[in-house]
């Protein structure tokens, strides 16, 4: 154990892309875990930290906020977006995403994302989203819970090129293709922690963490239609950013913050108000950075103010897949990201072809305001916490299985190639050109 702790906390600042740095000072981190390792049994667990109290909501213009005994959440209804405050918090900017499009796509040859190759774009806030009434439960073991689910049928627009028939040559062409899929969104908030999962025998569980989370279900249903889709994969395009009341969109704040992805060698770091790019003489190219998945359980972005994480946004990496003719299975993800200077954008990808039927997703938006512990236990037995000592914790237990050097693959393209990549990545309700 210490062989490996000791490895992965001295590993050389080379070992990070363009943009994103090390976690410093960690002698420091590793002399301050081992002294608050020796004091973690008398921290409480996230279990014992939820309070079991009621849910309580209501409807504000186009907002549910929700009331836990710990945080509220307001939930957007004209497009997938949550944003969620530790309980007495609500004045101040919250830990937010926002679920505006789909793209599908071909990978590249070195198997990632690059976005001004995606042939296709399904944008959600272009589509009219109906409201299931609000239910209401209470279990003995999981709580009181309180489930809101949108759902919309959504169009996607393909790109067209020369080869396409493009009708007006020189200027770029789109062909929609309606009705290509149904989008539910189910929103779940909790008063207890309860361990989730996929409706398949062998799916692991995901830790949902009671009040203090907002678990959100992305179903897409494909329906099929007479106009090829020809891609081999599917991504969730979601911003994720801190919000000021319930406007969702980026804070308007000018207080500075950056979100620590928790990758399986090392500890990434994002800068929201960084639009990643690279420029060469008049050529500027974008950076997309492929996450590395640290293991079978929930991957985790903290929000990070100062020296303190106080929130957090965490997907599976696995993902629930249905083909015609084929029984339901679960696969691996590929998670690509990058800052566009507002938020951090995260592309949740899965594989596609023509008998793809339903694709199902797994993300979640919580605070790390467990009863003042702040910190939060995941499924593999490590620790994330919202201060620099709970940090140390997650560097010592979360990553001692991290060896060797550190890997990103950054996928890059000309950004000015084609005027309909405005479509893809400037249309979006939460991009502000900086």
């Amino acid at each position: 154990m210490f062989y490996w702790c000791t490895k992965s906390l001295n590993k050389d600042d080379d070992d990070v892309v363009i943009s994103m740095r090390v976690i410093p000072s960690l002698s420091a981190i590793f002399a301050a875990a081992f002294l608050l390792l020796g004091a973690l049994g008398f921290v409480p667990s996230a279990s014992a930290l939820a309070g079991q109290d009621e849910i309580t909501y209501e409807t504000v213009g186009d907002v549910i906020v929700v009331h836990t005994p710990d945080a509220t959440v307001g939930i957007w209804t004209v497009l997938p977006s949550a944003v969620i405050r530790s309980a007495g918090n609500e004045t101040e900017p919250g830990y937010g995403f926002i679920f505006s499009s789909i793209f599908a796509y071909n990978e590249s040859t070195d198997g990632g994302l690059v976005l001004e190759d995606v042939m296709y774009h399904a944008p959600l806030e272009h589509t009219t989203w109906s409201v299931a009434d609000i239910v209401e439960s209470s279990d003995p073991e999981a709580g009181d819970s309180l489930t809101v689910t949108m759902t919309a049928t959504t169009n996607i627009n393909k790109r067209l090129t020369m080869d396409d028939g493009n009708p007006n040559p020189g200027s770029p062409g789109v062909l929609v293709i309606e009705n290509w899929a149904n989008v539910v969104a189910k929103f779940v908030v909790t008063t207890g922690n309860y361990s989730s999962n996929y409706d398949l025998v062998d799916s692991p569980d995901y830790l949902v963490n009671g009040s203090t989370e907002i678990k959100f279900d992305i179903e897409i249903d494909l329906l099929g239609t007479d106009i090829e889709v020809a891609a081999d994969s599917a991504a969730l395009d979601i911003g994720v950013m801190m919000m000021d009341g319930y406007e969702f969109g980026p804070t308007a704040n000018d207080m500075p913050y950056v979100l620590q992805g928790y990758e399986d060698d090392g500890v990434s770091v994002s800068d929201p108000d960084v639009n990643e790019t690279v420029t060469d003489g008049e050529t500027v190219t974008q950076l997309v950075h492929s996450f590395q998945h640290r293991s079978e359980f929930k991957q985790i972005f903290e929000f990070v103010e100062g020296s303190d994480a106080l929130g957090y946004f965490s997907w599976a990496r696995m993902a629930q897949l249905s083909w015609s003719g084929t029984e339901d299975a679960l696969e691996d993800i590929s998670t690509f990201y990058r800052t566009d200077g507002a938020a951090l954008r995260v592309y949740l990808t899965t594989p596609m072809n023509e008998t793809t039927t339903r694709i199902v997703h797994d993300p979640s938006v919580g605070v790390f305001d467990l009863g003042g512990g702040g910190i939060i236990e995941l499924p593999d037995e490590s620790i994330i916490g919202r201060s620099a000592m709970s940090l140390a914790i997650g560097l010592v237990i979360g990553l001692a299985a991290a060896a060797g050097a550190g890997t990103y693959v950054v996928f890059t393209r000309d950004a000015d190639e084609d005027p309909v990549d405005l479509v893809v990545l400037e249309k979006n309700r939460y991009y502000r050109k900086r």
